[in-house]
């Protein structure tokens, strides 16, 4: 097997041709953009300085629950959002 890099322009028309939804293969796009360029992964950390803090499973999967039914607000923080 032959490996060959495509742009991320045909990477994101050939899933969308298998029927992958849109918004999904813009933010798969992104983030094999990002494994291919992890210097601008590592930048946007410095940029924006996440602050992690210890939080049990258990208080995780409440807020998740509820911001998933729509009960509470929540956003994700990943590369596909900036």
């Amino acid at each position: 097997m032959q490996y060959v890099t495509i742009s991320d322009d045909a990477f994101e028309a050939g899933i969308l041709k298998q029927g992958v939804p849109a918004a999904i293969a813009e933010g798969l796009t992104i983030m094999t953009s990002a494994q291919r360029n992890p210097a601008k992964s590592y930048a946007d950390l410095r940029a924006h300085k996440p602050e992690f803090e210890q939080v049990k499973f258990a208080d995780f999967a409440k807020q998740f629950a509820a911001v998933y039914r729509g009960e509470a607000q929540g956003q994700s923080n990943t590369l596909a959002d900036h």
